[in-house]
C-alpha cells in the first residue's frame, strides 16, 4: 500500500450536503460514505424520526412550530456529536471525513423562514424559534465544504414522486418554490463570505442516482473541491480526478 505521511496528520474534515426536498442529498451522502467507507462517517438526517412530521404535512399551521423545534433539537444533538468526534479525532483519528446530511443552518435559514412567510409560524413562534436557533447555531463547526445540490422544480417534483414518500406528496409547488428561493439566498451569502467552501452541483444535469457516469462525475467534482491534502483514500477503484472544477462549475450558473 502506498504511504502518504503528509496525510496522516491531516485533521478530520466536515462536509455538508445541502439542498431542497427531493434533490437527492441523502442518496449522494450515502454514495460518498460508501466510496470512502472506513474513513468517512455519515451523519444522517433521519426526518422520519421527527414525531410531528406526519401531522405537520396534514395541518402545517398547527404543527409547524413543533416540527421545527424537533428538527432543531435533532440538529443540535448531531453537531454536539460532531464536535465530540472532532475532539477525539485530534489525537487518534478514527475517520478522515464527516459527511453531514443537511446542516443546522438549513433548518433556520430556509425551512423556518419559509414557514414564517407562509403564515404557518406566527411572529411569536418564529421569534421564539429563532432565539433557540441562534443558540444552536453557535455550536456549529465551520464546514470544510458545503456541497449544494441545485435543481429545478420539475426535477424536485419528479424525484419526490419517484421515491414515493407519502408525506412528501403533500408538499405544494409553491412551498418547494419558496424553499428554492431561500436556498439560493442562503448559498449566495456563503459564496460572498467564503466562496472556497462552496461547491454547486447541477442536479438537473447530473443524475447521480441512476447514472454511473454522472455519479463518477460528481465524485470527481467533490474530490477536486476537497483537495488532495484533505481527501480520504477511496475504498476501492480511486477516481483519477483531473477535470477542472472551474470549467464544470460554469455550467451551474
Amino acid at each position: 500500500m502506498e504511504h502518504h505521511p503528509d496525510r496522516q496528520n491531516t485533521p478530520v474534515q466536515v462536509m455538508v450536503i445541502a439542498g431542497n426536498v427531493g434533490v437527492g442529498k441523502t442518496t449522494l451522502a450515502q454514495i460518498l460514505a460508501r466510496h470512502w467507507r472506513g474513513q468517512a462517517q455519515l451523519i444522517s438526517e433521519e426526518p422520519q424520526k421527527n414525531p410531528y412530521l406526519a401531522n405537520f404535512c396534514i395541518q402545517p399551521d398547527q404543527w409547524a412550530f413543533h416540527v421545527q423545534i424537533a428538527f432543531l433539537i435533532h440538529r443540535l444533538t448531531q453537531w454536539t456529536h460532531i464536535k465530540r468526534l472532532l475532539t477525539q479525532a485530534s489525537t487518534n483519528p478514527p475517520v478522515r471525513l464527516l459527511i453531514v446530511d443537511r446542516s443546522l443552518e438549513e433548518d433556520g435559514e430556509i425551512f423556518a423562514r419559509t414557514l414564517h412567510e407562509l403564515g404557518y409560524l406566527s411572529d411569536e413562534d418564529f421569534h421564539t424559534y429563532w432565539k433557540l436557533y441562534e443558540i444552536a447555531r453557535a455550536e456549529m463547526i465551520q464546514p470544510t465544504l458545503i456541497v449544494y445540490l441545485r435543481a429545478s422544480l420539475e426535477t424536485l417534483v419528479r424525484r419526490i414522486l419517484q421515491r414515493g414518500r407519502i408525506y412528501e406528496r403533500r408538499f405544494t409547488i409553491h412551498y418547494l418554490e419558496m424553499l428554492n428561493r431561500h436556498y439560493e439566498r442562503w448559498i449566495r451569502r456563503w459564496q460572498n463570505h467564503a466562496p472556497h467552501r462552496i461547491l454547486i452541483i447541477d442536479a438537473d444535469r447530473y443524475d447521480f442516482v441512476h447514472s454511473e457516469d454522472d455519479q463518477h462525475m460528481v465524485l470527481r467534482l467533490i474530490e477536486n473541491a476537497l483537495g488532495k491534502d484533505v481527501l480520504p483514500y477511496p475504498a476501492d477503484n480511486p477516481l483519477n480526478a483531473q477535470m477542472s472544477l472551474t470549467s464544470h462549475a460554469q455550467h451551474n450558473h
